[in-house]
C-alpha cells in the first residue's frame, strides 16, 4: 500500500483534507523546488468512494500556490485521492502527482471518552443516586421504590350503565305474553298467507249495486247470481258483459208485440213496477231513466 502510494510522487505538492459541516475541503500547497509558489497549474483530484465509486474534481487557485476543491463524502470509510497537474516556472516545466488518503471517522456522539468523575457526582446529585463504582454487590439489591398509578375507569362504567338502563325500564315495565308472541309470528308471516284487501275499485261497485237494489225495492233473491269478482281478469269480463247490456237496445212491450206490463195506478193504489225476472240491473236503471225523461 506505502509502494502504491509513493510511486510516482512529487514532493512540490502537499496535499490535505478538512471536513467541513458534512463536507469535504481538499487543499493543495504547490511549491517549486527552490521554494517558490507555483501559480497558473492546472490541477485535478479522482477521488475513489468506499463503494469503489469514483469521481474527478478540478482544483482551483485561491492564494498565491493555494489550490481548492470540495467534495460531498456519503459515507463513513477511507477516500483516496489522486492529484495531477502541470505546469511552468521560471522556465522549468513540472508534472505533478501525488496519491493521499483520507478517511471519514463516524459521528463525534461514537467517540470514546475518558471517564469524568465530576460529571458522574453532578448526575447522582441531580437525579437522587449514588456511586456504585465501589459497591458493586449493591446493584443486584431490591430496593427500588415502587410507585402505584391509577387510571380512572367511571367513563368506561358510566356509558355501560347508560347502555343497560332502557333495557332494565323494558324488563321491569313491559310485560310480555303468549298471545303477544303468537300475533307478532302472526304478522311476520308472509304476504300469501294474509287476507288480500279488497280493492277500492271493487268496494265502489258494491256500493253502487247496493243503493241500486235499495232504490228498486228488490233483494238479493231478486237479481241474477253473478260469479264473485276475486281477480283483475273477472271484473274485467263484467265491465264488458255490462257493456254489451247497455249496448243492446231495450225493446218495449208494445214493440215486442206483447201487452205492456205497465199498468197506469188507480187512485189511492201505489205506484208499482213490474220487474222482468230475466232483465239485470242495468236494463232496470234504464227503463226507468227514459221513463222519467218522458
Amino acid at each position: 500500500m506505502q509502494w502504491a502510494i509513493t510511486e510516482g510522487a512529487s514532493e512540490n505538492l502537499q496535499t490535505q483534507v478538512i471536513q467541513e459541516n458534512g463536507q469535504a475541503r481538499i487543499i493543495v500547497d504547490a511549491r517549486a523546488d527552490d521554494g517558490a509558489f507555483l501559480n497558473g497549474l492546472a490541477l485535478q483530484s479522482g477521488v475513489l468512494m468506499p463503494d469503489g465509486r469514483q469521481e474527478t474534481i478540478t482544483l482551483r487557485q485561491v492564494a498565491p500556490g493555494r489550490y481548492e476543491a470540495v467534495f460531498s463524502p456519503q459515507e463513513e470509510g477511507a477516500y483516496i485521492l489522486t492529484v495531477t497537474g502541470e505546469g511552468e516556472s521560471n522556465g522549468q516545466t513540472y508534472e505533478l502527482r501525488q496519491v493521499t488518503g483520507w478517511v471519514m471517522a463516524y459521528s463525534s456522539e461514537y467517540n470514546v471518552r475518558q471517564e469524568s468523575g465530576r460529571l458522574l457526582e453532578r448526575m447522582a446529585a441531580i437525579t437522587g443516586g449514588r456511586d456504585m463504582s465501589e459497591m458493586l454487590d449493591s446493584v443486584f439489591e431490591h430496593n427500588l421504590v415502587t410507585q402505584e398509578a391509577s387510571v380512572p375507569i367511571w367513563p368506561q362504567l358510566l356509558f355501560i350503565a347508560l347502555l343497560l338502563w332502557p333495557i332494565d325500564i323494558a324488563v321491569r315495565r313491559l310485560i310480555i305474553t303468549r298471545s303477544d308472541i303468537q300475533r307478532l309470528r302472526q304478522w311476520l308471516q308472509v304476504d300469501e298467507e294474509r287476507p288480500k284487501p279488497v280493492s277500492e275499485r271493487i268496494a265502489s261497485l258494491r256500493s253502487a249495486r247496493e243503493r241500486a237494489r235499495q232504490q228498486t225495492g228488490h233483494g238479493e233473491r231478486d237479481l241474477p247470481q253473478e260469479a264473485p269478482a276475486s281477480t283483475i281478469g273477472a271484473l274485467r269480463q263484467r265491465k264488458a258483459a255490462t257493456r254489451e247490456q247497455q249496448a243492446t237496445p231495450v225493446k218495449t212491450p208494445a214493440e215486442a208485440g206483447g201487452t205492456p206490463r205497465y199498468k197506469p195506478p188507480r187512485e189511492g193504489q201505489p205506484h208499482k213496477i213490474e220487474v222482468d225476472e230475466g232483465e239485470n240491473v242495468a236494463g232496470r236503471l234504464l227503463k226507468r231513466r227514459k221513463r222519467r225523461e218522458e
